[in-house]
């Protein structure tokens, strides 16, 4: 058989096979445009292919045991091992940056916590990465619950009798709290109330809590994932909690509410992917992560943890980061925080 000899595609120009020239170049071109895409559409089609990472921005903990509940789950799913990739430091500075500089191409995803998102840009003059720039919402995953809790030593039995206790004797009374969401609600609680407490940072929610519980520092607002343990066994005094009801496993602890003081701070988690990530790779992604989160067991297991599920949409996702980003920023400007 002869070659097929195309042609100039010029008017009235045939191949020896009888075809226009135009047409037959143009069916050429189709053919590998066909062959050039195909392989990247067959991938689309087959995400995912090889282990995806879940970075997180804190140490061994309440939110890292949550993201190992989520990747076993979404192992299961999705067919491909899941893994967390752990990266403290930097109030989960180190973390995020890590998924804003990676591909997009949903291998790696940030599950964060809202003070690394909505927080951080209000507390930092300068950060290596815009949220809302540098990430794609997926879905919202859990809130958890703050409490404010005092040394069982502290003649305190009520946020009333804690805030008039350290107006009494100023300069006294020592807070411990991790910078970002509890060191900002702290804050916030100072502002609001008048309450004389000087901040002690400590580098992580388990040391900050071991203060409280040495008596090394006399109050502490910290995560009840961590506190309620704690407080369920009498080590602290848990004076307030942040949420809508009390939490069942402390139903004697007023809310924040209750209590006449409002909540300032978001309390949540979500998962983000890397600006770029194409969209039917976040659709796949957050598709396991809803049928993870809405299996019996996995909610069990964060009722466990104290967390309570919440999902959302990437667009809800994204109108909660921008409605808390503002109000984050103009509470860090109503407590007088300097910029780090």
């Amino acid at each position: 058989m002869e070659p097929i000899r195309i042609s100039r595609a010029v008017s009235g120009t045939t191949t020896r096979r009888g075809l226009p020239g135009a047409r037959m170049a143009a069916a050429l071109l189709s053919a590998c445009l066909v062959g050039l895409f195909a392989p990247m559409h067959a991938a689309a089609e087959g995400y995912p292919e090889q282990v995806i990472r879940l970075v997180i921005g804190v140490g061994p903990g309440g939110h890292d045991t949550s993201t190992r509940i989520l990747a076993e789950g979404l192992t299961r799913e999705l067919g491909v091992p899941v893994i967390v990739d752990s990266r403290p430091g930097a109030d989960g500075i180190i973390g995020v940056r890590e998924v804003t500089s990676a591909r997009p191409d949903g291998y790696t995803l940030l599950f964060a916590l809202g003070s690394q998102i909505a927080i951080n840009p209000a507390l930092f003059a300068s950060l290596p990465y815009d949220p809302q720039r540098d990430l794609v919402p997926v879905s919202l995953v859990a809130r958890q619950p703050l409490l404010i809790a005092v040394h069982p030593s502290l003649p305190v039995a009520s946020v009333r009798e804690l805030v008039e206790y350290t107006r009494a004797h100023p300069g006294t009374v020592n807070y411990s709290a991790v910078t970002g969401t509890f060191m900002l609600a702290a804050e916030s609680f100072k502002h609001r109330t008048g309450a004389d407490m000087q901040h002690i940072p400590y580098n992580g929610g388990a040391p900050a809590l071991n203060a409280l519980v040495a008596g090394t520092v006399q109050v502490s607002v910290i995560s009840g994932t961590t506190a309620i343990p704690q407080a369920k066994a009498g080590k602290i005094r848990a004076l307030a909690v942040t949420g809508s009801s009390r939490l069942s496993q402390l139903p004697d602890v007023p809310t924040f509410s209750e209590a006449g003081v409002a909540e300032d701070v978001p309390v949540w988690s979500a998962m983000f992917a890397p600006a770029g990530t194409p969209g039917h790779v976040v659709d796949r992604f957050r598709a396991a992560l809803v049928r993870v989160l809405e299996t019996p067991s996995v909610r069990e297991r964060f009722v466990a943890n104290f967390e309570t599920i919440v999902l959302s949409t990437p667009e809800e996702l994204a109108a909660t980061v921008v409605r808390d980003s503002a109000r984050m920023r103009a509470l860090v400007k109503a407590v007088g925080l300097p910029p780090r």
